[in-house]
């Protein structure tokens, strides 16, 4: 769908390819500096202030953060864009939700695209909202697909003097931003670890073809996650080795934290998905077993009645002269023979702990 609606168009072309997920784009607005602290929330971005983002009071340490909220409003992208001098093909990303994890170095500034991740537990789905960064010297903005507040927690830092993010720059926010992401990234997996558990449990009790669902389910959004999570480690490395006066050297050694978790991230998906073949072996080797079981059983019941077949097809012959059908009593003695092999047979198998 995508390039089908980007299809004879020419580069840095700013078409929204998502789903209209909000009413209408607003903007969150925080400006700080370690003693100064101001929050504000608009429907739409009228007026940039430009003294927050530009270098004309830089030397007062103030710093912008805009959050932007809802991306299908393409005439809003393109006044932010303006407004901060944002590249025509950074814009272009921003509104094409099905774009990597990436990270893009301009004279500009750096952009930087990632992936929330969220799951649903009921339907064992993980959804995915696109989160796009533009930093400066002295701005950031944000985009989001949503309303969500995924950075709730992020803002509540900020309202506090003593904070960490009062005291550097925007490099550190976004730092602080990729990683509230990343980390519900080890929130999802081990949600879908939990649940694994859960089911590994309930397997004897479990419908086979009820787990073999839930395991195909779970095996498929492990492969998304997995999709997203290499590129996303390749992106936060590339940040790392950045050299621009956008990124700080202070800032770095936590970037090699994120790298550290994407690590983690990835242990964890390989982890989970060890844990899937294991419970899928497991479950072909219960059906076999059970298929073995079948199989004993009808081969006891044959063994029982193939001598007894043997018996009733002599005496069904119809042969004149056969001098036990003359017998009073043979019919009775066949079937006290009859019973007489299904008890031993019963017996030997009972002995030989077949029963």
């Amino acid at each position: 769908m995508t390039s089908d609606l980007k299809k004879g168009l020419p580069p840095a072309s700013i078409i929204f390819t998502g789903e209209n997920k909000v009413d209408s784009v607003h903007v969150h607005k925080i400006v700080y500096a370690q003693d100064f602290f101001e929050e504000s929330e608009r429907s739409r971005l009228e007026v940039v202030e430009q003294e927050w983002s530009g270098d004309d009071k830089a030397h007062l340490n103030i710093l912008a953060w805009y959050d932007v909220r809802g991306i299908h409003d393409t005439r809003i992208i393109e006044e932010i864009g303006k407004q901060f001098n944002i590249h025509g093909l950074v814009l272009e990303d921003v509104v094409d939700v099905n774009q990597r994890p990436k990270v893009e170095d301009f004279p500009e500034g750096v952009f930087f695209i990632i992936k929330a991740l969220d799951i649903d537990a009921r339907e064992m789905k993980v959804k995915t909202e696109q989160v796009s960064l533009f930093l400066n010297a002295h701005a950031l903005v944000s985009f989001q697909e949503t309303d969500s507040d995924l950075f709730g927690k992020l803002r509540y830092r900020l309202q506090q003097t003593n904070s960490r993010i009062r005291q550097r720059g925007v490099d550190y926010l976004a730092y602080a931003l990729i990683d509230l992401i990343v980390d519900d990234y080890f929130t999802v997996l081990e949600k879908i670890g939990r649940q694994l558990d859960e089911l590994e449990e309930k397997m004897t009790v479990t419908p086979a073809d009820e787990t073999k669902r839930a395991l195909h389910l779970y095996r498929k959004e492990l492969h998304k996650i997995k999709r997203l999570v290499y590129p996303l480690k390749e992106a936060i490395n590339k940040l790392f080795k950045l050299d621009n006066d956008f990124i700080d050297d202070k800032t770095r050694p936590f970037l090699r934290d994120l790298q550290d978790n994407c690590l983690q991230i990835i242990d964890m998906l390989e982890s989970d998905r060890d844990t899937i073949n294991s419970l899928q072996d497991l479950l072909l080797s219960e059906a076999s077993l059970k298929m073995n079981k079948i199989m004993e059983f009808l081969t006891i019941i044959s063994s029982i009645f193939i001598p007894l077949t043997f018996f009733t097809g002599v005496y069904g012959m119809n042969f004149v002269h056969m001098p036990e059908l003359q017998w009073r009593y043979g019919y009775f003695a066949l079937l006290g023979l009859m019973l007489l092999i299904v008890l031993l047979l019963l017996g030997t198998f009972r002995y030989k702990k077949w029963l």
